[in-house]
């Protein structure tokens, strides 16, 4: 069954242990039936035209369109709505085309009716009186429906509004290839708990460097076992685990940052230190990269990513070998709290007439109903909406990829066992969550090419390392990053 058929055909029974039935074709217009059809009833409406940006690509904007056309033919035909729905390439060219927008920049194109946002962008959005207030659309029965963490993520004013509609999240997994891992275990013993841990993935990773510097010619020459593709995830979970929120939202609506200097060496000693030995990398724009080079053995990344993977390690002289991948929750830190991040843009709508608000709502609603998010679920390794939704029975008896299906139960437990950890919008929110990020792995990089120059020079990785895992290199980059948060509070 490919994705189209999946998003389109999938008839889904509600209840426990619901499971797929059958792949059904949607019926289009033209059908042979004595019947009248549902386009024929609303001939002579007025059509509801909603324009929809999204960001998805591959199969996220396949299986995405499907399900649009699917409404179009069905409720929509039904209550004369229409989704018109555009991809606009990455989120960032989304938000750059909706500022253009916005400003009513030359050549720019009207403001969406729908469109993805994350809560710092809707902020800035609401300031300016764009967004439309969702709650009165919906009942209360209905609102209760829904994961309640998310629907408070949409909450902007903390009064009850609902300025962001969820439709698909996401967390992180931990994704690991199994195939080589079974040869390294095999060979020295490394005990599989430890990548239940943070601090036993650091261990791990050494263990593997030491195994693979073995297996080469040259000393000091080993490979790195981890990635991360969020060191800012990495930072705020990691500080929440070690019970301290990095960035709080003051009652001015500015960032109030609380860079516990004792947390921040737990973060730096289990990346950077690791990092700057080899036992960790990253090379490739994602780490999912690295993993299919095979410079990495396992990587923490988004579950929504995992559509991207690869069965497959491509080798320097670009011969192949199949890998079995598994998917596990992510490693925290050894008696620390259980927190897990929450990521994935919502749809924000535009302020604009009573109808377009209607209709634009009765296609979210439509898209996250059950059966309709878990089939988008499964084709994109995206996170369903609903409470009900995310359990992980509701998988069974899907064609979907085994992998896709892993990922999901794996995230869906991540969410049913864990306290969800998403920032709340503030004041230049987004700048200090990119500066959390480049900080540390700005710092672990441009080190780690200074070891490696020392090490052509002749110098052992041990003493190389050791002129950068000191103390007060530690103290100048935490004072340094404290400073610059401050400023861009």
């Amino acid at each position: 069954m490919n994705v189209r058929d999946m998003c389109r055909g999938a008839l889904w029974k509600r209840g426990i242990g619901m499971v797929l039935l059958a792949a059904l074709s949607v019926c289009s217009a033209g059908c042979a039936s004595g019947k009248k059809t549902a386009a024929n009833a609303v001939q002579d409406k007025t059509t509801t035209k909603i324009i929809l940006w999204n960001y998805y690509s591959g199969q996220q904007l396949e299986c995405f369109n499907a399900l649009v056309q699917e409404f179009n033919d069905t409720v929509g035909q039904e209550k004369g709505i229409r989704v018109e729905s555009t991809s606009q390439g990455s989120l960032e060219d989304l938000e750059d085309s909706l500022w253009a927008a916005v400003d009513r920049k030359v050549g720019s194109t009207v403001v969406p009716d729908l469109f993805p946002v994350y809560p710092d962008t809707a902020k800035e959005l609401d300031a300016r009186g764009i967004l439309k207030d969702m709650a009165p659309l919906l009942t209360e029965s209905e609102k209760k429906e829904y994961v309640q963490r998310y629907m408070e993520d949409g909450d902007l004013s903390e009064k009850g509004e609902l300025k962001i509609f969820p439709v698909a999240k996401a967390t992180e997994v931990l994704v690991l290839n199994k195939t080589d891992w079974d040869l390294f275990a095999a060979e020295t013993g490394a005990d599989p708990k430890k990548l239940d841990t943070t601090e036993g993935i650091v261990s791990l990773a050494e263990e593997y460097y030491d195994w693979t510097d073995r297996k080469t010619d040259e000393p000091d020459d080993g490979s790195a076992f981890f990635g991360r593709d969020s060191l800012a995830n990495y930072c705020m979970v990691g500080a929440a685990q070690l019970g301290e929120e990095i960035l709080t939202r003051g009652e001015s609506g500015r960032a109030e940052i609380h860079f516990d200097k004792k947390v921040m060496r737990k973060l730096w000693d289990n990346y950077y230190v690791p990092f700057i030995n080899g036992y960790f990398a990253a090379s490739g724009r994602f780490r999912n990269d690295d993993l299919k080079l095979g410079t990495i053995l396992s990587f923490v990344g988004s579950s929504a990513g995992v559509t991207f993977a690869s069965g497959t390690v491509t080798r320097p002289d670009n011969s192949t070998y199949p890998i079995e991948l598994e998917i596990l929750e992510v490693p925290k830190f050894e008696d620390g709290e259980r927190y897990a991040v929450e990521q994935g843009a919502g749809m924000a709508l535009t302020a604009s007439d009573e109808a377009k608000e209607k209709a634009a709502v009765e296609f979210l609603k439509w898209f996250t109903e059950t059966e309709n998010n878990i089939r988008f679920s499964l084709a994109t390794s995206y996170l369903p909406v609903k409470t009900e939704a995310n359990n992980p029975k509701l998988l069974e008896g899907s064609d979907a990829p085994e992998l896709v299906r892993r990922t999901l139960k794996t995230a869906m437990d991540t969410v049913n066992t864990n306290k969800m950890y998403n920032n709340s919008p503030m004041h230049n929110s987004a700048k200090l969550r990119v500066h959390l990020e480049t900080a540390l792995r700005d710092q672990a990089e441009i080190d780690r090419e200074s070891i490696e120059e020392l090490m052509k020079q002749g110098m052992r990785r041990k003493e190389a390392v050791a002129r950068y895992d000191t103390s007060d290199n530690f103290d100048r980059w935490y004072e340094k990053t404290k400073k610059e948060l401050e400023e861009l509070r």
